[in-house]
């Protein structure tokens, strides 16, 4: 984060400038203007005022994460949209208390992860979940004594989406929902009809075309292939077949495509797949530990959910076969990956590598 002084505020960094919006993504907000005061500082001390207009709030923004704010900027709440939209709902509270509700249900939403751009009152954030997408962003406008919350839908699935928006309203409008079941967490995305009881050979045919659409060079073919695989690994009687066929090699190769999509579908078809002990050595022999270490980082906030995930799989692994792992990997680099552990910003991420560590330490606590 930039110091703000005299000399430099007309000097920001790129990584300190959030790229202006499209216009369809801004279409509802109110064309006022704001001018921000800085509470500025010159070499010797002094105070200094200085002021930056914003016009309708796609200048220059200024973006913070939720832990990290700029506390020494104050901030106006944006004016409410002239025209109201189902995205909207008005909430009677302290701006203060608004804001602590939503950072706190989407800081508990499986799959969520989010940043939070302080100057504009705004929230993007990614669900990622399976085989489900969405990419959304709430925002916060002033509206007299109280206050709107938008909640819009960038890209994605709908049905995600929707539990998205309910469980935002109805949350805020009701904390003690805190208390009870969450609707997000209560529905299955990749629940599907019951299906018939096939013969192993009948899989095995089934299978072949998944296959080849999820090798296809076609993006199109490669993102619906690796969707299937993704769903069906969720249930445990498809994963050896998935095993037996060949997919976690395929999979493997996926992980690290250019297509986000793409990529999703394969970490989490992964991490379905090491639930299983009979699918967990073929994981660790076909090449998985090299991918699911390299996951223990920090990155933006969009492939969070991805890291997470790939982290949860290493875990997974570590629980039954951390003798094999750390004679595959070699003690040094298990050592020099607990420290890596300990730079990790994502608490999530950090309680999977903590229960991976936990495995590894202790075998090598045997050893010695």
């Amino acid at each position: 984060m930039n110091n703000f002084t005299s000399d430099n505020i007309g000097s920001v960094s790129q990584d300190d400038i959030y790229p202006p919006f499209f216009d369809d993504e801004r279409k509802y907000r109110g064309a006022v203007s704001h001018k921000l005061h800085l509470p500025l500082h010159n070499a010797l001390g002094n105070n200094v005022d200085a002021s930056i207009d914003l016009y309708p709030a796609n200048q220059l923004l200024v973006t913070s994460s939720i832990k990290n704010k700029v506390s020494c900027i104050n901030y106006v709440v944006p004016d409410a949209p002239l025209y109201l939209v189902p995205s909207h709902f008005k909430v009677n509270t302290c701006l203060d208390g608004l804001m602590s509700r939503v950072n706190i249900i989407l800081g508990q939403m499986s799959g969520v992860s989010c940043e939070f751009l302080e100057s504009v009152y705004e929230w993007n954030g990614v669900f990622r979940k399976g085989s489900s997408y969405c990419k959304f962003q709430v925002h916060i406008y002033s509206d007299c004594n109280s206050y709107i919350v938008e909640v819009n839908r960038l890209a994605g699935d709908a049905i995600a989406f929707k539990c998205i928006y309910a469980e935002l309203k109805e949350i805020i409008n009701e904390p003690c929902k805190f208390a009870e079941e969450s609707i997000f967490q209560s529905l299955s995305l990749t629940d599907v009809s019951p299906h018939l009881v096939l013969s192993d050979a009948e899989i095995d045919n089934a299978l072949k075309p998944i296959m080849e659409m999820a090798k296809s060079p076609l993006l199109d073919s490669q993102r619906e292939g690796t969707f299937m695989i993704c769903n069906l690994s969720s249930h445990d009687d498809m994963q050896q077949p998935l095993c037996d066929n060949g997919f976690i090699k395929v999979l493997i190769g996926l992980v690290n495509s250019p297509h986000d999509i793409v990529r999703q579908h394969a970490v989490f078809a992964l991490g379905n797949l090491s639930t299983s002990p009979s699918c967990q050595e073929m994981m660790i022999s076909s090449g998985i530990l090299s991918v699911v270490f390299g996951m223990t980082e920090n990155g933006p906030y969009q492939s969070t959910e991805i890291r997470r995930e790939g982290v949860r799989i290493l875990a997974n692994l570590a629980s039954r076969h951390s003798a094999q792992i750390v004679t595959f990997v070699g003690e040094n680099a298990i050592s020099t990956w607990f420290d890596k552990i300990e730079n990790v910003h994502d608490d999530r991420l950090k309680i999977h590598a903590s229960n991976a560590k936990e495995y590894f330490a202790m075998n090598m606590a045997l050893k010695a």
